[in-house]
């Protein structure tokens, strides 16, 4: 993060002076630019286009946040609007358009994309990533955010019941859940999962392979929000394509479940589903700012001291090994020995991480990888020499990342 002196190009003196008065001006930040790289086919990216990018190309906007589904993208602004785009079938987008019938034809042959950007109703809407979440899909859609307030609301498919609202509608506006006290919020292949400030556990709609938590087996299913166990120490959610659902607890814990059926995707030196959260060794795996996990069983964390871990399919060297690029692991196992990590997150065969020296790595697929050459590599190689990469966040198909400037 970069000092006040070093952003004297980009203060007002109204800003300095509300912050000086706040004793915050340490965490001034200046303008906030989104870049996105990666394949796209409805428009994903937000760039105007369906043209995949190999390197970085900056989104329009000062965005505090934007975040990757499958083939559908949200973002946040600086002034708390709340924005979609990509793929809008079955209400995704949230714009109060339904799909086939009443989506936007900015992708030739798809009326349900959208390329740009389009606002939501509202300025209040979370810019924290644990706050939003879009499901990772190809054939569904859905989106969901914890508003300043603490109140959770969704949009998409409902025909599994993850709109959490009892029944199997399909919502393109905007709808809350019960409650004021959501803390938050993560999706997986189709359902969604959730934190309250008390620290319990909730999950809603399908449950392939066990992934609800509910030590209930496929294909058990519920439509409202329903607490997983008894536990009250439920730190924040994670969750990725498919069926693998992660969460921290406040002891520094992380704890997972769902499908493990290939890779051993789900850490725990196995390849057996589990419906019930599983422990990983360690109590270092820090609040779960930025986590990924994905159909291939893909998975990166870093933990409070700064080290870098990774385990489940090795295809295409993703995990950062430096393997053989078809080498998968069932545990959890240290990316290097650098120490410096801040934040990571995926997209398909490949991974972004950033350092606490605002410099941003890749590795894994190349032509994901945000790098000119296209080059794929199975250890953390750097994107660039900017050194005011802030945060980053994947999908299936592609990754945004934020600099501050």
């Amino acid at each position: 993060m970069a000092t006040p002196a070093q952003r004297t190009n980009t203060w007002t003196l109204d800003q300095w002076y509300d912050q000086s008065v706040a004793g915050t001006t340490g965490g001034y930040v200046g303008e906030n630019k989104f870049y996105a790289w990666g394949s796209q086919q409805m428009g994903e990216l937000g760039d105007n286009s369906i043209t995949s990018r190999q390197e970085p190309v900056q989104i329009p906007g000062n965005w505090a946040i934007a975040i990757l589904g499958w083939t559908g993208s949200q973002g946040v602004k600086t002034d708390g609007t709340l924005w979609s785009w990509g793929y809008g079938r079955y209400g995704g987008l949230g714009n109060n358009t339904a799909g086939p019938d009443g989506g936007h034809p900015a992708v030739p042959g798809m009326n349900y994309a959208l390329s740009s950007p389009v606002q939501l109703p509202g300025t209040d809407w979370s810019s924290d990533p644990r706050k939003n979440a879009k499901t990772q899909s190809a054939s569904t859609a859905s989106g969901a955010n914890i508003k300043t307030d603490g109140t959770l609301w969704i949009w998409g498919s409902g025909y599994n019941g993850e709109m959490g609202q009892n029944n199997r509608t399909q919502y393109s506006s905007p709808v809350q859940l019960p409650g004021t006290t959501w803390k938050s919020v993560s999706s997986n292949y189709t359902t969604f999962g959730a934190t309250k400030t008390d620290g319990t556990l909730w999950a809603w709609g399908p449950n392939p392979y066990g992934s609800s938590g509910f030590n209930e087996p496929a294909p058990y299913k519920v439509s409202s929000p329903t607490q997983i166990g008894t536990d009250t120490d439920w730190n924040n959610m994670a969750g990725g394509d498919q069926a693998i659902r992660m969460c921290t607890k406040t002891d520094g814990t992380l704890w997972i479940w769902g499908r493990n059926d290939n890779y051993g995707g789900l850490g725990l030196n196995n390849v057996i589903n589990y419906s019930s959260p599983m422990q990983l060794p360690g109590t270092t795996w820090g609040p779960g700012t930025n986590i990924t996990g994905h159909g291939r069983y893909l998975i990166g964390w870093v933990k409070t001291d700064g080290t870098l871990w990774s385990w489940g399919d090795g295809a295409d060297g993703g995990l950062g090994q430096n393997t053989p690029h078809t080498t998968d692991v069932s545990s959890p196992t240290q990316v290097g020995t650098d120490t410096d990590w801040a934040s990571v997150s995926w997209n398909y065969q490949s991974m972004a991480a950033i350092k606490t020296d605002g410099t941003l790595w890749t590795w894994g697929d190349g032509a994901r990888s945000g790098r000119a050459d296209g080059i794929g590599r199975s250890s953390p190689t750097q994107v660039g020499s900017s050194t005011s990469w802030d945060q980053v966040h994947g999908g299936m198909t592609a990754t945004f990342a934020q600099q501050i400037i």
